[in-house]
């Protein structure tokens, strides 16, 4: 499952931050004629829309990886989404404005949007090839991250084996300074030495 889509909230900064892009472009192309409201009227939707549709570069990237594969494929496959994703624009634009046209109110709009989708089409282009750009580097970033934690895992992992080594060091010389402190004893102290011997059984009863 999408990352954005795993997540409400995360859903909702994302269509926040295309709501700040529509608003940008609808203030950049309110000179043409339009009125600000009438332009983000047009143009809010339709990026909204095509919001969706840019959460395909997940997937492209995710399919045309750029480690092991070369960069005439990657950019081949960007390219190839990149056309696909704004006839889908294309689409949507043309739907949208069919919608204003079936509105006598309104229909006198269509005419002045059709003006614009020629102005609009290069920006849905690029914004397919920025969220590519972006999504390839959340994955480069995830695989760092990912190779962090492997080399983390490992450090843990020869950390144990380095005290596992230590610890199979150190247990037969604990039990060769037992026996022989009970050795030494055996001639001075016979009681002492059997119960020495009866609490070293018991220690390894409890151990092993």
């Amino acid at each position: 499952m999408h990352p954005i889509l795993a997540r409400l909230e995360r859903l909702a900064l994302y269509l926040g931050a295309w709501a700040v892009i529509a608003a940008l472009i609808a203030g950049t192309i309110n000179r043409q004629g339009l009125t600000f409201p009438e332009a983000l009227l047009f143009v809010l939707p339709v990026f909204l829309l095509y919001s969706f549709i840019c959460l395909s570069a997940w997937y492209v990237c995710r399919a045309m990886p750029l480690r092991g594969n070369g960069a005439w494929r990657v950019l081949l496959a960007g390219a190839v989404a990149a056309m696909i994703a704004s006839g889908l624009w294309l689409a949507i634009a043309f739907a949208w404005i069919t919608i204003f046209e079936s509105v006598p109110a309104l229909s006198e709009f269509s005419v002045r949007y059709r003006q614009l989708i020629a102005l609009l089409f290069p920006a849905a282009v690029l914004l397919f090839l920025l969220a590519l750009a972006v999504n390839y580097l959340g994955l480069a970033f995830e695989e760092a991250r990912a190779a962090e934690q492997r080399q983390f895992e490992y450090e843990v992992h020869a950390r144990d084996a380095e005290l596992r080594a230590l610890r199979a060091q150190l247990d037969p010389h604990f039990l060769y300074n037992c026996l022989n402190s009970i050795a030494a004893m055996t001639t001075t102290d016979g009681a002492g030495a059997r119960r020495m011997c009866l609490l070293l059984g018991e220690f390894l009863r409890s151990t092993l």
